[in-house]
């Protein structure tokens, strides 16, 4: 087996964009726009602050969603046509959530049902809030040995997930095979019993027939 480590910042490294470093068009689109930055700095605050107010389960899923709004946030590097505006629909989002945890500190659950791109260890604690999801789940794909369309996503010190692939061409069975790749992966996830597996229509992005 081989893993990757995740490449993002451990959440007790969060932190807003530091502006005398700035790298890629994400943090460029916070450092050159006011209301960006300002955004910015207010879930900073608003972050620090709740974590001294929520206690318990609440602070846990303050502290556990954390790194998934990042990589929402740092994915809008993606959306090359507007990036500004889908920085800002995800700032505005978690801004507007942790309003409503300082003024309920319940509300902070409903950050669950916002996270996209998560890891394992997010999907085995909260599975039963993701179901029906669409979700990218980082993760190495380890293929089945006998069932071409079945696999397991595994990262370091979690147990694995299975995955099931709509199809399995040849080619890209090959593929996973020989690399195991390590990503993000675009699944959804389904309820199988008292239990839940990852249902794949795509393999990296390339559609499944």
């Amino acid at each position: 087996m081989r893993y990757l480590a995740l490449p993002l910042l451990l959440p007790a490294l969060l932190h807003a964009i530091d502006c005398k470093h700035q790298g890629d068009t994400v943090d460029q689109a916070i450092c050159t726009r006011p209301e960006l930055h300002a955004l910015d700095q207010q879930i900073e605050n608003q972050s620090a602050a709740l974590k001294e107010k929520l206690t318990g389960e609440n602070a846990a899923i303050l502290a556990d969603t954390e790194m998934p709004f990042l990589r929402d946030r740092d994915g809008c590097s993606n959306e090359i046509a507007n990036v500004p505006g889908c920085v800002q629909r995800i700032l505005t989002q978690r801004r507007d959530l942790l309003t409503r945890a300082e003024a309920d500190p319940n509300a902070i659950r409903q950050a669950i049902d916002q996270s996209n791109a998560i890891d394992i260890g997010f999907l085995w604690k909260y599975w039963p809030r993701l179901i029906g999801r669409k979700l990218s789940v980082w993760g190495c794909i380890m293929p089945d040995d006998t069932v071409k369309t079945h696999a397991m996503l595994e990262t370091e010190n979690q147990p694995p997930v299975p995955v099931v692939f709509k199809s399995m061409p040849e080619q890209e069975a090959e593929f996973l095979d020989d690399q195991k790749p390590c990503s993000h992966w675009g699944v959804t996830v389904r309820k199988q019993g008292d239990k839940f597996i990852l249902y794949a229509n795509d393999v990296l992005g390339q559609p499944l027939p």
